[in-house]
């Protein structure tokens, strides 16, 4: 037997040729850790305030939908995205991060799942010693 880690829509398309199935979340092992950040130079940040706050916002918004709505809801939302998934197989993809808690509930990065993410890159050396979360993460006021 072979396991492989897969994100979505691959992992249900190979279910759906019947090369394997989805044995579980690696998320729901891993503790929570932050896997999309955006970044910017500290300069663009202090003189910009109003475009991060804004963005922020967005994001914040976005993440308030898919914690508030159904997974059809949100495949609704999302469909001209994936131009090669079905309706069908993007409920089934959104149903299954839902019931993993995939999804954080606010865009913040909390220093706790900063360590665990650093403690993932240390494990796999693609990081050789920790960064400081306040030299690293921006806090909004």
């Amino acid at each position: 037997m072979i396991f492989i880690t897969l994100r979505e829509p691959n992992a249900t398309k190979l279910v759906k040729e019947g090369y394997g199935f989805i044995a579980d979340s690696i998320g729901l092992y891993s503790g929570v850790v932050p896997y999309t950040a955006f970044n910017a130079k500290k300069s663009y940040i202090e003189k910009n305030q109003d475009i991060i706050q804004k963005f922020y916002k967005g994001i914040e918004k976005g993440l308030e939908y898919v914690d508030t709505h159904t997974p059809e809801e949100i495949a609704d939302v999302i469909i001209s995205e994936f131009p090669d998934t079905s309706k069908n197989d993007l409920v089934t993809m959104i149903t299954n991060y839902k019931n993993a808690d995939s999804w954080f509930k606010t865009p913040k990065i909390e220093e706790e799942a900063f360590k665990n993410l650093q403690n993932i890159m240390i494990d796999n050396k693609d990081l050789e010693s920790y960064v400081d979360y306040k030299n690293l993460i921006y806090e909004l006021n």
